[in-house]
């Protein structure tokens, strides 16, 4: 990590970054608007994409290139991007766990 800049940092000059990435390409700008701030591992910023289709196109190098750029105009760091497919949970947290039922089905109360 850099400087001790870490996941919340970015999310907080987040505005900025956005800001940034619209000045260089409109386009990239308008793919990131709606992706989010993942985590940040060691020099790379990890962020996350609601869709497949959004995560590809947001890691074309063109478009990577780009927001590292503007991470280095606002955050003066030299990192790496990743965009994945996925909201910001993490996977554990994705989705409850099933519970079997404490009644096996077919046998209820008949009280």
């Amino acid at each position: 990590m850099s400087r001790g800049i870490d996941a919340a940092a970015v999310r907080r000059v987040w505005p900025e970054i956005l800001s940034a990435t619209k000045q260089r390409k409109m386009r990239t700008h308008a793919l990131l608007v709606t992706a989010t701030v993942r985590t940040v591992a060691d020099d790379t910023l990890v962020l996350a994409a609601g869709t497949a289709a959004l995560a590809r196109l947001l890691s074309e190098q063109s478009n990577l290139d780009i927001i590292a750029d503007a991470l280095n105009a606002v955050l003066g760091v030299r990192w790496r991007v990743r965009c994945e497919f996925g909201d910001a949970a993490p996977p554990a947290q994705a989705a409850p766990q099933r519970r079997e039922p404490a009644v096996p089905p077919g046998r209820r109360d008949q009280g």
